[in-house]
């Protein structure tokens, strides 16, 4: 089955529903998203991805595998571990991912764009969920400017306000959200001007009252 992987312009869907259901397959896969061939990378990634977000019991017990790879010095792996820890997180029934929180969000730290990026667009999904860390994962966002001293930080504001928007409705500490998009206004980053915008614009209707902030 390795050869379904090799290849362009493949069905991802038809791919993971195949390996669901076959366990040397998946194993095939995780080695695959560590490959040389940039093609073979990607498409393991996407399909384990895929996995992750639509059957997650099936990738679930290499959960401690995917945490290892947030250490790796390869950003590539970094990112791969983000993307499919958030899913999991979202279908957590052991409980894996509070004890591995902060190496999770540790990665704000980190100077390269790709990776933080990727931390604060799936920091909203892994909130609207988790019911039990939104209030950690609130406050890890809103401290972004004590955490993050890469270059495009800016940026990367951006992801945290659309991050912010999806669990915005649930979240606890609504004043503070607010009041740290507000002062996106005016950043250097035209995204995350227009995030900020897009964003008050939205919520600005909401029950607290916005004109005291």
């Amino acid at each position: 089955m390795m050869g379904m992987i090799d290849g362009k312009n493949l069905d991802i869907e038809k791919i993971a529903k195949k390996a669901i259901l076959d366990k040397v397959f998946i194993v095939k896969l995780l080695k695959g998203i560590r490959s040389k061939d940039s093609t073979i990378r990607e498409t393991s990634f996407n399909v384990v991805n895929y996995m992750s977000e639509h059957k997650p019991n099936s990738i679930y017990s290499e959960f401690n595998s995917f945490v290892q790879l947030l250490h790796s010095p390869n950003t590539y792996h970094q990112y791969i571990a983000i993307n499919i820890l958030a899913n999991l997180a979202c279908a957590d029934p052991e409980n894996k991912f509070k004890p591995v929180f902060e190496e999770y969000f540790g990665l704000f730290s980190i100077g390269k764009t790709i990776v933080p990026a990727q931390l604060a667009k799936n920091s909203g999904k892994i909130a609207k969920v988790r019911t039990d860390l939104r209030t950690q994962i609130t406050e890890k966002l809103l401290k972004i400017d004590s955490i993050h001293h890469g270059k495009q930080k800016e940026l990367i504001k951006s992801y945290i306000i659309e991050s912010f928007d999806k669990y915005f409705k649930e979240a606890e500490q609504k004043e503070q959200i607010f009041k740290f998009v507000k002062s996106q206004l005016h950043s250097k980053s035209p995204k995350t001007k227009k995030a900020a915008k897009t964003f008050l614009k939205k919520w600005e209707k909401t029950t607290f009252i916005a004109s005291n902030i």
